[in-house]
């Protein structure tokens, strides 16, 4: 989608799709009302950096300046340079972005399972919790209803006995 950008009176860069070409829209910092050019003005540019919205930026070119100085903007971030995204520092002559600095001491990653702390509330020796229908955890509500299981089923198995002869 090709925007266009050009600046409010004010100075605040502004963006617009070419269906408004001619029409007012609000700036959102001073709140009045600028019309959309024909085409976006010299020196006001869609940026595209992470946290940004999907459809860019739109920055003066003080602002892109400003932005690089104070490093919100880097020379890996994007901009609409003659209808094609490309990085700054392919527009620009910029330095690298440092790499982020690593503290000598940084804690080692675990390498396997066995490093891992557990997990609260697990089983941290691994075993397999029995599955068996043991009465004496369970409670006599349990032990009701398994009998209950129990006398249906023998029920089920004679009503077919009776039925197959």
């Amino acid at each position: 989608m090709n925007s266009i950008v050009f600046p409010c009176p004010c100075g605040n860069a502004l963006q617009a799709p070419p269906e408004q070409i001619g029409q007012s829209i609000p700036c959102p910092r001073c709140g009045g009302m600028a019309t959309v050019p024909n085409a976006s003005a010299d020196g006001f540019h869609l940026v595209y950096a992470p946290g940004m919205q999907e459809i860019g930026q739109p920055m003066s070119m003080e602002d892109i300046q400003q932005a690089l100085q104070v490093g919100t903007l880097t020379s890996h971030d994007l901009i609409l340079w003659k209808g094609t995204w490309l990085p700054l520092g392919s527009v620009f002559e910029l330095p690298d972005p440092a790499p982020p600095e690593i503290a000598a001491e940084s804690p080692s990653l675990p390498t396997s399972f066995s490093q891992l702390p557990p997990i609260p509330g697990s089983n941290p020796k691994g075993l397999r919790q029995s599955t068996s229908l043991s009465t004496k955890r369970k409670g006599p509500l349990s032990a009701l209803l398994i009998a209950l299981a129990i006398v249906a089923i023998g029920i089920i198995f004679a009503i077919l006995l009776i039925v197959r002869n």
